[in-house]
């Protein structure tokens, strides 16, 4: 397996107002999990507020490279498994492998993520990943 990542500082379409601040940009790390020539990409974003910092989740990847690169990829599920002792202190980077996991095995297979798991693609599935700005 390998692994790559990049830091980004993406710009919000408008200014994001809540309670711990304004925010026009929003920093992410952009993780690929390459095998086999195909890879797959996953995010995970800092929120300062919550002491989510892209720098420590680069310092983790970094002092676990060896250990994270060893593990293949056969289904997310297993993976999932092999690498959440590792990254068990830091939820958000975790989630960023598994959905880097989840692309590439897609990818892998040449099929959707929606069909691996079987859901339905439907017009009156609620949206998610919502936060209400103030403002």
């Amino acid at each position: 397996m390998e692994i790559s990542w990049k830091i980004f500082s993406l710009p919000l379409a408008s200014p994001f107002v809540i309670s711990k601040g304004t925010f026009t940009h929003r920093r992410a790390l952009i993780l690929k999990l390459t095998q086999n020539g195909v890879s797959g990409l996953g995010e995970a974003t800092e929120i300062t507020y919550y002491g989510i910092s892209l720098e420590r989740f680069e310092g983790i990847i970094q002092q676990n490279l060896s250990k994270l690169t060893a593990i293949e990829l056969t289904t997310p599920e297993e993976y999932f498994f092999k690498i959440s002792p590792i990254l068990s202190s830091e939820p958000f980077l975790l989630c960023a492998f598994d959905c880097a996991a989840h692309d590439l095995y897609g990818h892998l297979q040449k099929r959707s993520t929606r069909e691996i798991l079987n859901l339905e693609l439907r017009d009156d599935f609620p949206q998610s990943s919502f936060t209400i700005g103030i403002g």
